[in-house]
């Protein structure tokens, strides 16, 4: 189990109790985990450097022994976006700022966010070049990448696109149990709960991405996808392997992910929180400001901040940081700006916040939410 950096700190000051699991059911061993350098191993270009030879060949082992091999991908899809050859801008979602993905089953651009859902772009709208392309990749790529190189192969895929398909996953989780899939393709929801003794070898084939998301807990979010994804491997009395693919293979955080040092995360991690000020030394509030005009959103965003900061009973016992727009500026046509405050006295912040706004601040264009304890900044 990969608790919280919240729940291990409560474990700590003595709030929580913690139930420590020092071995697995029935003694088995642990699986041998191993960082592979893609940025010198990857030399299968024509798959798209999804592969490093090392994995390959543990791959084609595994098939060889009848044996079960896990590929976790954070991203579904086939493609990350469409973008013009010549300008070198992707094309956009009309109601979000954020790239369509391609999903190449069902021959769309889609937004992740509002799933407004277009066919692929011929026509560069920028500067009308015809030269388009598809770049990136998703579960669904990676899916058609390993059936070319193991073509005898049995290879399935489960992301959250053909879950929602009536019985697929009952019918692909019978498949696998009964060893009619050798290869199983997937995201999130292969990384945990799964008990598969047949399964000897994970990888997780881009384990930098997670890293590089703009929020205070990616290495928290990386360092539990890692270790819960390994987990998966050598549930049986065969010894598991696990091969984490990066281009960061010096990252502190792939190191302790590498060696399942959980004790070292979570003192590195928390030393880093208490610096800053972050959770779970304090509590975060996130207010989100809301409107359909980019201008008026930054305007009544900077109003607000300006007045709470004159607010003594919040400067007191909060942090107060200054708008900013959000990471997703856009989502379903609305602009989105954030203030973060972080506090010790959270009934308290938001009951002062809430009289601000209804006070002062009672706008019908722009529309305010405090999100506390925010599970994404995003």
């Amino acid at each position: 189990a990969t608790p919280s950096l919240e729940s291990y700190y409560n474990c700590m000051k003595k709030k929580y109790e913690m139930l420590m699991l020092n071995e697995r059911v029935f003694s088995r061993n642990m699986p041998n985990l191993e960082l592979v350098d893609m940025s010198v191993t990857s030399e299968f270009k024509r798959f798209g450097f999804f592969f490093s030879s090392k994995l390959l060949n543990l791959i084609q082992d595994r098939l060889n022994k009848k044996e079960k091999t896990i590929l976790f991908v954070n991203k579904r899809g086939y493609s990350t976006c469409e973008i013009c050859a010549d300008c070198q801008k992707a094309i956009k979602c009309s109601q979000c700022s954020i790239s369509m993905t391609y999903h190449k089953e069902d021959g769309h651009l889609i937004c992740h966010r509002c799933k407004t859902s277009i066919p692929p772009v011929k026509i560069c709208p920028a500067c009308k070049s015809k030269k388009m392309k598809f770049i990136g990749f998703g579960t669904e790529k990676v899916e058609k990448s390993i059936k070319k190189i193991f073509p005898n192969a049995e290879v399935a895929r489960i992301d959250s696109d053909n879950a929602r398909k009536k019985d697929f996953m009952e019918n692909t989780w019978t498949k696998f149990i009964n060893g009619k899939i050798d290869i199983l393709v997937g995201t999130q929801m292969i990384a945990k709960g799964i008990h598969m003794e047949a399964v000897t070898l994970v990888s997780v084939l881009f384990a930098d991405m997670t890293l590089n998301i703009p929020d205070f807990r990616s290495a928290e979010n990386t360092f539990q996808l890692i270790t819960q994804v390994a987990g998966r491997a050598g549930r049986g009395e065969i010894p598991g392997k696990v091969i984490i693919q990066t281009n960061g293979i010096d990252n502190p955080v792939l190191i302790q992910a590498m060696n399942l040092d959980y004790k070292s995360f979570y003192e590195t991690e928390l030393k880093f929180r208490k610096d800053f000020f972050y959770p779970p030394f304090s509590r975060f509030i996130m207010v989100l400001v809301t409107n359909k005009k980019d201008s008026e959103c930054a305007k009544t965003a900077h109003e607000f901040h300006s007045y709470i900061l004159q607010v003594k009973d919040l400067t007191e016992t909060a942090k107060i940081y200054p708008p900013v727009p959000a990471p997703i500026a856009r989502i379903k046509a609305s602009y989105r700006y954030h203030i973060l405050i972080a506090t010790v006295n959270v009934k308290k912040t938001v009951r002062l916040l809430k009289s601000i706004l209804d006070e002062k601040f009672p706008s019908k264009s722009t529309n305010f939410s405090l999100d506390i304890d925010p599970y994404s900044m995003l």
